[in-house]
């Protein structure tokens, strides 16, 4: 499907905020396409306010912007991802794959809501996420139709990369967060932060070419250790430190107290994409790491199965 077949049509845009969003909307918008924007609330922490989300993709020329407050849902996921302990390569927490099936779980309901049959995406030609998307959202809703500007002949005509991208906001006005200054993308929810593209797909450049946002590199970290206490009730956390806490909130104060103090900050990856190519990536998730060992540590000295011995002395031996 390419942006001259939906010309006068209304499509569902799965926005994220950023650069290629804002680009991808202003163009199709300019082609004569009506282009409602959905942006999941997944408690990014990169956004100091989520309505500047709406600033933008209205900007940028969306006929309309829907918020779906999925922080909830990240959460949840999220904890289940740590329970079936669902790492990738060389030990890489799939945040991301995790929040892509509650980001197209909820636009597709939304979708179905405003009465939209065509569904729209920013993933690359190159990624996984246009599958993960399309996959998913497909199985939701098998009547859908796509549209993906990087597999579009005449978006490519025009964008070859974030330059192209970037001069183009800056031509019409568009309030966009990337710059030259910051030439990688970033990808947030509650669960934690993926740095990839740009300049780190050279290998030459060091993985302290990152600023890392939750917190520092350990380098740059106190000495000083910190003791926490977290209480679990049948699987689930539900204290820190003797606070009852909700699952949300406990993903964000986790990512403040481990990304001070340098845990989880950050993996440095060259990972395989289901399609074939390799990626670079460059993670942030203290929460998940903190989490991860929780749970990790009991299942070390959990009974084996038939065994009387108490696990706690196993432990002091």
């Amino acid at each position: 499907m390419k942006a001259s077949d939906l010309k006068g049509k209304t499509i569902g845009f799965a926005a994220s905020g950023g650069l290629d969003s804002c680009t991808i909307t202003h163009w199709l918008s300019s082609q004569g396409v009506k282009v409602i924007c959905f942006t999941a609330d997944l408690g990014q922490p990169d956004e100091d306010n989520f309505s500047d989300i709406k600033e933008r993709m209205l900007a940028s020329g969306a006929l309309d912007f829907i918020s779906i407050d999925l922080k909830k849902e990240i959460a949840e996921i999220g904890l289940e991802l740590i329970q079936c302990n669902a790492q990738y390569e060389f030990g890489y927490w799939n945040l991301t794959g995790a929040a892509r099936q509650v980001i197209v779980n909820g636009i597709v309901k939304n979708l179905k809501h405003y009465n939209l049959n065509i569904f729209s995406h920013g993933a690359t030609g190159r990624g996984n996420d246009q599958i993960r998307f399309q996959i998913i959202a497909s199985m939701l809703n098998p009547n859908l139709d796509f549209y993906a500007a990087w597999r579009d002949e005449e978006f490519l005509k025009n964008f070859k990369g974030r330059k192209e991208m970037i001069d183009y906001c800056i031509t019409h006005k568009i309030p966009i967060k990337a710059s030259s200054e910051k030439p990688y993308s970033t990808d947030s929810n509650l669960l934690g932060l993926t740095h990839e593209g740009g300049l780190l797909e050279d290998l030459k450049n060091s993985v302290y070419e990152v600023e890392p946002e939750l917190g520092f590199w350990p380098k740059n970290c106190s000495d000083e250790a910190l003791t926490i206490k977290l209480t679990f009730e049948n699987g689930i956390p539900k204290k820190l430190n003797n606070d009852s806490v909700s699952l949300i909130d406990l993903f964000s104060k986790l990512n403040h107290i481990g990304g001070v103090h340098g845990v989880g900050i950050a993996k440095n990856l060259v990972e395989n994409r289901i399609i074939g190519v390799k990626s670079r990536g460059v993670y942030e998730s203290p929460a998940i790491e903190i989490l991860g060992n929780c749970y990790q540590y009991p299942e070390s000295v959990r009974p084996a199965p038939g065994s009387t011995s108490n696990p706690l002395t196993c432990m002091a031996i």
